[in-house]
Formats: structure tokens, C-alpha cells, sequence
């Protein structure tokens, strides 16, 4: 542990996911939407040059070393209760996965750009993934 900490604001009903995230985020995250060159955030800013994703896949499981029947194991098999949506910043995208990441830290001399709670996803197992997008408001 280094010592750092993130704290993440909370949420509150009603939410869009413009809430959720800055300003500066959200305008890097549509310029590159359309395709366009984000513009370099400010010094000290988090670095938002991730694509927010919203990510659903099938997660591996298993049965926790119990015996099963044959036909226990059959319904195991066939189980669709592991189906995960997943939302976070795209930091990682080769051939065999990509990285979610929940957190985003402020780059620091020290540290450079950090990633919190990721998860690694291998794209065999991912079914659909979309950038996500502002909400109209009304």
C-alpha cells in the first residue's frame, strides 16, 4: 500500500452518468467518441483518456469442490446465472482481453498515471461492449 487513497463521491437516485463523471472527462470521452483528438487535461487532473465501456460477458465459475450428480452436473453447465455487466474505463485492449478499471487516480510525479479495483476480462468470454454515451437532459 502506498499510502494513496480515492475516494469515490456517492451516488445519488437519479444519477446520469454525466453525474457521475467530471466535465473534463466527459468532454475527453465524447471528443473521442466522434473521433476527435481529446484536448490535454490541466496539470494535477485525473488523465480521462480512457473510453467509459459498458462491458457484458460470461464470468468462469465453479462449484466450490462439491460432488454432483450427472445430471447436477448437467444443470451446471447449462447455467446462465454468470452473466456479468460490467461498466469501467477501457485501460487495456490487446488481442486476448481488455482491463476494466473502476478508479482513475490523479497522476503524480511520483507514481505517474494509477488504476484502481481492475478487472481483466479475456475477449472470448465478452458478448457485447459499448461506449456509453451522455444522457440528453431535459
Amino acid at each position: 500500500m502506498t499510502g494513496r487513497r480515492i475516494a469515490d463521491a456517492a451516488a445519488r437516485p437519479g444519477d446520469t452518468l454525466a453525474d457521475r463523471v467530471s466535465a473534463e472527462t466527459w468532454n475527453v470521452l465524447q471528443a473521442k467518441v466522434a473521433g476527435q483528438q481529446p484536448s490535454t487535461p490541466a496539470a494535477g487532473s485525473p488523465q480521462p483518456d480512457f473510453p467509459l465501456v459498458k462491458v457484458t460477458w460470461v464470468d468462469a465459475h465453479n462449484n466450490q469442490g462439491a460432488w454432483m450428480t450427472e445430471s447436477e452436473l448437467g444443470e451446471f453447465a447449462k447455467d446462465e446465472a454468470y452473466r456479468v455487466t460490467q461498466v469501467g474505463y477501457k485501460v487495456y485492449d490487446d488481442e486476448l482481453c481488455i482491463v476494466l478499471a473502476a478508479r482513475l487516480s490523479t497522476p503524480s510525479p511520483d507514481y505517474g498515471q494509477s488504476f484502481g479495483m481492475c478487472e481483466r476480462i479475456p475477449k472470448r468470454l465478452i458478448d457485447s461492449e459499448a461506449v456509453l454515451e451522455r444522457e440528453a437532459s431535459g
